[in-house]
């Protein structure tokens, strides 16, 4: 009886301790799972952070916006001004630069496509420095950057949106041609377009214009909507204008074109003419050449095959 009873608590601890070794583990594995997932997400959250949000360029666009950076939604959420409190959307549909649609910070990658609408972002700004000033120094070294896309891309204005980004282009600008030339120093002029800035493309074929308006953040509180909306208007009025002189200087182009072709023509015409005029008097006066030579030599060569003398035939070597 004695053996028995302790077989039977044996075994049945023995079952216990199978039931409950399983359990533990396995809930050991997901913690250690569930731990691996959390590491990897805040890995990912950590990279997509400090990358900048991507930019909107394409050739011969109307306009290119450039920001200072982006704010912390925007790196977030991987859009350009997906912040609530930014007006920069408002004012793009009240300017009419959208042609009557209502967009939002999601339709950012249609910009260049449907309305040849660019945006950039200077500065790459990482999350955690959100709370510390970018240098000039640092806003400094993404310029040359900057001039790289638009002399390649050519867009036909660059709007710088804010003060602060628009004074240190201006800043960087003097510098750069005081260093390379004796010229004065660039006059800025208040918002708006700035006419003694200019940004000249690679192939010759023309050039950018500068503007700059209000900063569309919500943060800049001591201007209203409407007044950051007034200089969005102005600048689809230079686009305007700046594809106004575009068609009128193809309409011209094609004018001139079919003028020169017409005169092309003409000219050709002229030219056979002539030739033809002077032809057919050179062949009157060889047929009254040929009627006036009676000579016996001419009948000679009338009625005689013409062969060379043999001192005038090839030797063969």
């Amino acid at each position: 009886m004695f053996v028995t009873r302790t077989m039977k608590t044996y075994k049945s601890s023995l079952n216990k301790f199978s039931q409950s070794k399983p359990t533990q583990h396995l809930a050991s594995k997901k913690m250690e799972d569930h731990t691996c997932d959390q590491e990897v997400s805040t890995n990912k959250s950590r990279l997509s952070s400090e990358l900048p949000v991507p930019d909107i360029i394409d050739y011969n666009l109307n306009v290119l916006f450039v920001g200072l950076f982006s704010g912390k939604k925007s790196i977030k959420e991987r859009h350009h001004y997906s912040s609530s409190n930014n007006h920069f959307y408002y004012a793009l549909y009240e300017s009419g630069m959208t042609n009557g649609d209502h967009l939002t910070y999601l339709d950012d990658q249609r910009l260049a496509r449907d309305y040849k609408i660019g945006i950039v972002t200077l500065a790459s700004r990482p999350e955690h420095r959100s709370k510390t000033k970018l240098s000039f120094e640092e806003i400094k070294q993404e310029f040359p950057n900057l001039l790289e896309k638009v002399e390649k891309y050519r867009p036909k204005v660059l709007c710088f949106n804010g003060r602060a980004v628009f004074q240190a282009f201006a800043v960087f600008q003097n510098a750069r041609i005081s260093s390379s030339t004796k010229r004065k120093k660039i006059v800025s002029e208040d918002w708006s377009q700035q006419p003694n800035f200019s940004i000249r493309w690679n192939d010759r074929t023309g050039y950018t214009k500068v503007f700059y308006v209000m900063s569309t953040s919500g943060r800049v509180f001591q201007h209203k909507r409407q007044n950051k909306t007034k200089y969005f208007k102005k600048l689809k009025e230079l686009i305007d204008e700046d594809s106004n002189e575009e068609s009128i200087k193809y309409i011209k182009r094609e004018e001139r074109h079919v003028i020169d072709t017409r005169i092309r023509g003409e000219g050709i015409d002229l030219i056979n003419a002539c030739f033809k005029e002077e032809f057919n008097n050179e062949q009157d006066d060889y047929e009254e050449n040929d009627v006036e030579d009676t000579s016996p030599n001419k009948k000679c060569r009338l009625e005689q095959d013409y062969s060379p003398p043999k001192s005038f035939v090839a030797k063969r070597w």
